[in-house]
């Protein structure tokens, strides 16, 4: 996983890198302010980006950046700017009075995994899953299609956690990636899947508490 760091306080960068480093996290660049990063022209999986910096702050720069496939955690000092932030590709935020605890609870969870015909897979690299025949197809962040035969739906669903849903016989998406919901249809980078007419309350609510508790969507 590449990862970004942004953020103009060396005491937070010192912080953020140790958790990293704990958690075996070597591949991260440190950037003092939103130009550099985007200056860099370099694609991360994950920016760990502060709020209040000088010029333009971090909600800013996250509306400027244009690979909106790029996971954002937002650093802060103040609750109150967490609305303001909200975002498609906006994960989480991070409190820096608890910058250690907080940032190791997240790595935790997207450190959890798929083991499958002795392949593991980072559950936070996934996109979706479609499932056909024993057959079973995962899409990936950087738009991988992985194939495995022979698998069995149910044991896989089991290795899943919250942050999925299926939508209908064959399809399970990860509720991060969403990008708009409307009239049963679910769009995640411009593919589209048809929602059961039983699910598609449950996603709706589903979709509305991520929203509230995360900024997506």
């Amino acid at each position: 996983m590449n990862i970004a760091i942004v953020d103009d306080e060396d005491i937070y960068v010192t912080r953020m890198v140790k958790v990293l480093r704990d958690h075996h996290f070597y591949d991260y660049q440190i950037f003092r302010d939103g130009k550099s990063l985007m200056m860099s022209h370099e694609v991360f999986d994950l920016i760990l980006l502060d709020i209040e910096m000088p010029g333009e702050d971090g909600i800013t720069i996250a509306k400027r950046l244009k690979y909106t496939h790029s996971t954002i955690v937002f650093i802060t000092n103040y609750e109150q700017r967490m609305r303001e932030a909200f975002g498609i590709n906006v994960d989480g935020f991070l409190l820096k009075d608890h910058l250690e605890e907080e940032l190791d609870h997240y790595l935790g969870q997207i450190e959890k995994s798929l083991d499958i015909h002795h392949q593991k897979i980072l559950l936070s690299e996934i996109v979706w899953i479609r499932y056909d025949s024993r057959d079973l197809t995962i899409h990936l962040k950087n738009g991988a299609d992985l194939l495995f035969k022979e698998v069995v739906l149910k044991d896989v669903k089991e290795h899943l956690d919250e942050s999925f849903f299926q939508i209908n016989r064959t399809t399970i998406i990860s509720l991060k990636e969403v990008t708009s919901y409307k009239d049963g249809v679910v769009e995640i980078n411009q593919f589209h899947f048809q929602v059961s007419r039983r699910l598609q309350k449950k996603l709706k609510v589903c979709l509305m508490e991520r929203n509230l508790h995360h900024g997506n969507f």
